[in-house]
């Protein structure tokens, strides 16, 4: 920390690439033996970004992206929530300045920013600029908040909270999830009309 060897510990160690694939950088959270983060706030570390590249734009990539892309935050949120929406393509930007800088690939053109919510409105704002964004290049965009408030006492709340808290079924049973999914499978239908004859979209059916 701050070039100081605090300790040796076990880490969530994830590549941020761009649009493209290309490297940029590596991201790292230390744990402890049983999984929880090892020294609070400092244990997410980005590695130095070499002086030809940077990590603006970057992302850390869970999957292929597809027609339809999820973007979240953190990296525990972007994977409870591609386990939620039954392993559709999922994003983590790392960051609130990541996310508003997040590069796409072309063949996105279905974007589900699911936000953190703040106390300070740092994240919805966030996802907001980005939605806007989206939506100025033709992208069909949407956030989706956590639908709890902020417990007392946090500064956040986030998608994978909801998992950790509501569990699997709950979400799914949700009304705004079930609008969000609705939505969803009619632009994805939409999509496919307009698609190449051969070219499939996936359309959501858990």
């Amino acid at each position: 920390d701050e070039f100081r060897h605090v300790g040796d510990f076990p880490a969530l160690v994830g590549m941020v690439r761009g649009a493209r694939g290309d490297t940029r950088t590596l991201h790292r959270t230390y744990l402890t033996p049983v999984g929880q983060k090892a020294m609070g706030p400092m244990s997410r570390k980005l590695h130095a970004v070499p002086n030809d590249l940077t990590a603006s734009g970057g992302s850390l990539q869970l999957d292929k992206a597809g027609v339809h892309l999820n973007l979240a935050e953190g990296i525990e949120s972007a994977l409870a929530v591609r386990f939620f929406t039954g392993y559709q393509p999922t994003w983590a930007a790392l960051t609130k300045d990541l996310l508003r800088m997040i590069e796409l690939p072309e063949c996105v053109k279905a974007v589900t920013v699911w936000a953190d919510k703040d106390v300070s409105d740092g994240g919805q704002q966030a996802a907001a600029e980005l939605v806007l964004r989206l939506r100025e290049r033709g992208i069909k965009a949407v956030a989706m908040l956590p639908p709890v408030d902020i417990p007392d006492g946090c500064k956040s709340v986030d998608w994978n909270d909801m998992l950790v808290n509501w569990g699997l079924k709950a979400i799914r049973q949700n009304h705004l999830f079930y609008q969000w999914q609705k939505r969803l499978n009619e632009i994805l239908e939409d999509l496919s009309e307009q698609e190449p004859e051969g070219t499939s979209v996936a359309i959501i059916t858990k």
